[in-house]
């Protein structure tokens, strides 16, 4: 096996405000304890307790583990798989019962040691490969420990067997070395919040080092800190408010949506502050909303334009996949069509993305939306906002359009397909502005467009010293499953390009006809066939077996070289490196002084009865169709019109300005609002993440709600001012802060604020509550600090009855609250530091309805002198 590397340790520390234990509100109530200290309680148990599964999904094959140990050992291990290996080796053996054994504990130190080694101080960041000699990726820090961060979440009690953690060379030494070096690359690391799964990884390797995780024996392996908590939380409000008002930047990007609901599902598993699980679950709920609209059964998924695929050619990812088979397949394996998602073994989860879509459910309340499959002989039209910002940009084009049909085959099989384009500039390097999905031969078969300057056509090498991809500026129409396609790059932008080309990839699984040949082409390796810029070209997907497809046609409009002239493009076969045929223009052979490219080209996507007869008809239609397309290389005006299915189609434009003057014929007008989350005209989001509601009940009157807060998206803190004339007796009267729960679940929140002496009632009451319904006689469940009086739960058990109440004397502010719901019972607790808590009287039994209302309840007691309140870490959790 491979051999031991001796380094150093370095241990980045700075001025830490502890808490010592998992939340950030107990900040206050307890002296800081730092790596190697002990929390006062101890766990006997040897492993933690394999999940519950929620659904029968098996994603882990018997080699997989032998293979990632023998990479530890090769000669220059990526991070990633270091970091991996070390998480796979604990949930390996937990999820046997049994401890490491001795060469997996040993090859866990050889690459928590290497990633020491890779660890750059001066970058506060790791090297992405142990070889070498800077950091190349700053990302590596995110990837490296999101995986990591799970062991002492997932597996404490086995991690306690591997201290101690102030002995050099143990695995819980160097794992606290690790994430406290990391503690303060994550804070040091900036991340667009648009580049989702990178953000939300930082996002979430905050909160739970910020928490201060410990071991099973509660030894702490990096010290609690309130302010990287509060990092995080403000971060993971950024996002989630982003999302709230534009949507997934990376959605449909399907490497990147399993990364995504990973990241959201870890935090709300394991963080501690209800506030920070609240945004969670709602940007897990937009995440699963984005899937069931998107993707369904194997390799029927909407195309989109992609921010980044690692499947540029053929969609083989099966990280999404997972998620989507764990909520079409609760029970049961329904297809052999899964073949790298399920084995024979059961009971085994490894990698984050694994476990979280092995032991965590959709939202509840999003599934029935959307069927798991599109039916056969029906179509679903998707548009999504970029919110983009630029100069550049034209507010009223930047969507995207998703459209997916799925019509029947003689043969006997469907053809989903999709097409997706991007309608404004979309400023990525890896730039794709649209993407045409025709599945065949048992894997999606991709039409990707991309403009690019680093001689790279098929977007795979990974090459520092390349230069970029170009970012050009578009114009698409779409409508249904045609597009009107314009992509422009000046000389300006492409200063430090080899080239400037534009490229259709086209796996070699299609069959690729010219016109209206008699036959596809059939080019070796090596061979190219030149076309006029006026080509139009067949991509052609087949079963085997079958005499219909699905036929893409491709008709160029315009493609120039930087001076605006005509220039012809290329059909190339560059060899089995990449399985794929390649349609490119050149329109600067080096990189252009002066001048603009221009490409412009129609799509059209449909289902061919046959080879013959129906395959014909269909080339014969778009190669004769009358098309205007005009481009002024002086003035950089540039005019399309074709005559589309459903009515013509036209864009125009201006290359040197970047600027889209009008579009017509598309699914999308340039009046319409643009939608958040649109399907076929019904727009989902903003009914699916319900906000915060305030109002006064009963005689309350002058109250309100000021919630910490960006375009309505709760973020747990909220100053409620609120009078009424008491919660008690029969009726109330009382400010309501709250949202609806449906089923079993559990209000928590801090109390930071109440009033007391001259002019305060000494019965004037803050606190939580479950309630039936929004009149004053309602059922409700309370528990609050009642003025000078203490803390008590109070409970109407029956519609305009009696209140009792029981509680103590406590008056501390701030102090922790929490209801629990189980069916019809409902208690109360209270907690100094949100960690450990006292019930407060007993359980109440009370028949409310399966919704119900749950928040924050404050009464002044005195309707026209209301009082001033504050809550922090407020948030329910739906169970």
């Amino acid at each position: 096996m491979g051999i031991m590397k001796n380094i150093g340790r370095v241990i980045i520390s700075g001025v830490l405000l502890a808490t010592g234990s998992s939340t950030i509100g107990s900040a206050q109530n307890f002296q800081p304890l730092g790596p190697g200290q002990k929390h006062p309680a101890s766990s006997a148990p040897l492993y933690d307790p394999t999940p519950t599964p929620y659904c029968n999904i098996i994603l882990s094959n018997p080699n997989e583990y032998s293979n990632l140990e023998s990479q530890v050992h090769g000669s220059n291990p990526a991070g990633t798989i270091l970091a991996q290996f070390v998480l796979e080796a604990f949930a390996e053996a937990n999820s046997n019962n049994s401890l490491l054994d001795s060469q997996s504990a040993t090859d866990a130190v050889t690459a928590l040691t290497d990633l020491q080694s890779m660890w750059i101080p001066s970058a506060l960041n790791f090297k992405s490969y142990y070889a070498d000699s800077q950091v190349t990726n700053t990302n590596t820090l995110e990837f490296v420990i999101e995986q990591l961060i799970q062991i002492p979440f997932r597996f404490p009690k086995l991690l306690a067997q591997y201290g101690s953690v102030t002995q050099s060379g143990t695995i819980e030494n160097l794992l606290s070395t690790l994430l406290t070096e990391a503690e303060a690359g994550e804070l040091n690391h900036q991340v667009d919040f648009s580049y989702t799964n990178v953000f939300l990884a930082k996002v979430c390797n905050l909160i739970l080092i910020g928490q201060g995780p410990t071991d099973g024996s509660r030894n702490v392996l990096v010290t609690a800190d309130s302010t990287v908590i509060d990092t995080g939380r403000t971060l993971l409000m950024e996002w989630t408010s982003t999302v709230r008002m534009y949507g997934i930047h990376e959605f449909l990007t399907a490497t990147y949506t399993g990364l995504d609901l990973e990241m959201l599902g870890n935090i709300e598993l394991f963080a501690a502050d209800p506030g920070i699980v609240s945004m969670a679950q709602q940007g897990y709920k937009e995440q699963w909303l984005d899937m069931y609209v998107n993707w369904y059964n194997q390799d029927q998924r909407l195309g989109g334009t992609h921010s980044r695929t690692y499947e540029f050619l053929t969609d083989e990812d099966r990280k999404t996949d997972r998620f989507l088979y764990a909520a079409s397949n609760p029970t049961t394996v329904s297809s052999p069509a899964w073949p790298d998602l399920l084995t024979a073994r059961t009971l085994i989860y490894w990698r984050g993305q694994d476990y979280v879509s092995y032991i965590l459910p959709p939202p509840s309340d999003i599934p029935t939306r959307f069927p798991v499959t599109v039916p056969v002989n029906t179509a679903r039209t998707i548009l999504r906002d970029f919110g983009l910002i630029g100069t550049g940009f034209n507010p009223a084009w930047m969507y995207a359009e998703n459209y997916m049909g799925n019509p029947s085959g003689i043969g006997g099989s469907t053809y989903p397909f999709s097409v997706g384009s991007a309608e404004s500039e979309y400023t990525d390097p890896t730039f794709e502005g649209l993407t045409i999905m025709l599945p065949g031969n048992g894997i999606t078969t991709n039409v990707n467009f991309n403009m690019q300057g680093r001689k790279d056509y098929y977007l795979q090498q990974v090459v520092a010293s390349k230069s970029e991809t170009l970012e050009p500026f578009i114009a698409c129409a779409q409508s249904g499953a045609e597009t009107l396609f314009l992509a422009a790059s000046n000389a300006q932008q492409d200063a430090n390009a080899e080239e400037v080309a534009s490229t259709i990839t086209i796996p070699n699984s299609a069959q690729v006809w010219v016109g209206n040949s008699s036959s596809p082409e059939n080019l070796a390796p090596g061979q190219s066939v030149s076309l006029s810029s006026g080509s139009t070209i067949f991509v052609q997907v087949t079963n085997p077996g079958q005499s219909d497809a699905l036929v893409t046609g491709i008709r160029f409009l315009l493609s120039t070289d930087m001076d605006g002239n005509s220039v012809s493009l290329s059909l190339v076969n560059d060899g089995s490196q990449y399985n794929a045929l390649r349609v490119t223009c050149v329109h600067s052979a080096t990189a252009p002084s002066s001048g603009n490219a221009v490409i412009a080209f129609w799509t059209r996507t449909g289902y061919s009865s046959d080879l013959s007869t129906n395959f014909n008809s269909f080339r014969s239609a778009l190669t004769s169709a009358s098309v205007t397309s005009t481009y002024d290389s002086t003035s950089g005006a540039v005019t399309l019109s074709i005559p589309g299915w459903n009515g013509t189609m036209s864009i125009q434009a201006n290359t040197i300005t970047q600027t889209t003057t009008s579009i017509s014929g598309t699914d999308v007008d340039s009046a319409f609002t643009l939608p958040l989350l649109d399907v076929n005209g019904t727009e989902y989001l903003s009914s699916t993440i319900q906000e915060w509601t305030t109002q006064g009940i009963g005689d309350a009157v002058g109250g309100e709600a000021a919630f910490r807060a960006s375009d309505g998206l709760y973020t747990g803190q909220v100053q409620i001012i609120g009078a009424g004339r008491d919660i008690w007796g029969t009726a109330d009267g009382f400010q309501f802060y709250y949202q609806q729960l449906t089923g079993n679940g559990t209000i928590i929140g801090r109390l930071t604020n109440m009033p007391t002496g001259a002019g305060t009632d000494p019965w004037a009451k803050a606190g939580l509550m479950m309630r039936n319904d929004l009149t004053p006689e309602s059922m409700n469940a309370y528990i609050s600090l009642d003025g000078t009086h203490g803390q008590r739960f109070s409970v109407r058990a029956a519609t305009n009855g009696p209140s009792t109440r029981s509680g103590n004397s406590t008056t501390t502010v701030p102090y922790w609250f929490k209801i629990t719901r189980v069916n019809n019972t409902f208690t109360g607790y209270t907690s100094l530091d949100g960690e450990n808590w006292s019930q407060v009287g007993a359980p109440a039994t009370i028949p409310m309805d399966a919704t119900i209302y749950v928040g924050a309840a404050v009464t002044s007691r005195n309707v026209s002198n209301p009082i001033t309140t504050g809550f922090d870490n407020l948030g329910f959790l739906q169970q």
